[in-house]
């Protein structure tokens, strides 16, 4: 008897090649450095600023900005005591879909996707050469994690 046996995708190919390369729990590393970042602003209001994803410092030498950016809880005010429960909140949410999707799509996959909303959000940013944040690569990792919990 043979078995019907699907040909590999070309992201089955890419993991099988790359897999050593998937970061496991990545989006609670993310929730991790979010939180320490929230901290330091806490204590000073001013730090998020030495992170921001601003192309013109970038070229300047300050290449950290590249990554650092997606730490910053972005949309919800200067640091007081009401803004801490709703980054909370935020992180908690984003801990149900990080696990969610990294169930769904396995560690691989659901870095690629991260690896890849970072580049395309750095590359908007060099292109319309303004500051950007990691807004629209939460709010895709939600609608991902709709896609598969309906």
């Amino acid at each position: 008897m043979r078995y019907f046996r699907p040909a590999m995708t070309w992201l089955d190919k890419l993991e099988r090649r790359f897999g050593f390369l998937a970061i496991p729990g990545l989006i609670r590393i993310v929730i991790g450095f979010t939180a320490l970042v929230w901290a330091l602003m806490l204590l000073n209001p001013g730090f998020a600023s030495v992170l921001d994803l601003d192309p013109a410092r970038i070229r300047h030498g300050q290449v950290w900005r590249l990554v650092t950016y997606i730490f910053i809880p972005r949309g919800i005010g200067a640091p007081g005591p009401m803004q801490t429960l709703w980054v909370v909140l935020a992180l908690w949410f984003l801990w149900f879909i990080g696990e969610g999707l990294e169930r769904a799509w396995a560690p691989f996959r659901l870095t690629l996707y991260f690896l890849v909303g970072m580049i395309g959000t750095t590359v908007a940013a060099f292109f319309f050469g303004s500051n950007f944040s990691n807004g629209m690569l939460i709010a895709s990792l939600f609608f991902a994690f709709a896609r598969f919990y309906p």
